[in-house]
């Protein structure tokens, strides 16, 4: 049942895909490097679309991107990626939806984490107000992980 979060689910099916993904943890939260600060919802500058790839990715470390490096999204930015293009969309394709698609991977991020990690930092910030709005839209991306059966959604 797809109208609700999904109240147990194998924690195994919970890895992070960046193949399968739009790059969310790259665009919906904020994030400090050293002489750079991305706020909310703005992709990296470092994210070169179309192709969403991060142009510093092998030399992240070296150049004080630590906040990249240590982010596991817990599968949720392949989940939500999934959810957005059975829906038929995607931030670079709609830019009305982007908002959208950003605040539920954090939402789910934030599910999972405090769910299945609750001994490691949450490193983005949600909302409630957001979440009661966007409860659907969290529960299906939920239930796309709940349903994997082979490391991908």
């Amino acid at each position: 049942d797809c109208n609700r979060i999904p109240l147990t689910f194998d924690k195994s099916k919970l890895k992070p895909d960046c193949a399968a993904c739009d790059a969310l943890c790259c665009i919906a939260p904020k994030f400090e490097a050293p002489n750079y600060h991305k706020p909310v919802a703005v992709p990296c500058r470092n994210l070169k679309t179309p192709s969403l790839k991060c142009e510093i990715y092998d030399s992240r470390e070296a150049l004080g991107f630590i906040f990249c490096l240590n982010f596991d999204c817990h599968g949720a930015g392949q989940a939500v990626t999934k959810l957005f293009q059975n829906i038929g969309c995607n931030w670079q394709t709609d830019e009305s939806k982007a908002k959208v698609e950003f605040d539920v991977f954090v939402h789910v991020y934030c599910y999972l984490s405090y769910r299945f990690y609750p001994d490691q930092p949450v490193q983005v910030e949600a909302d409630q107000e957001s979440a009661d709005k966007l409860k659907p839209f969290i529960n299906a991306a939920l239930c796309i992980l709940s349903e994997r059966d082979d490391g991908h959604p």
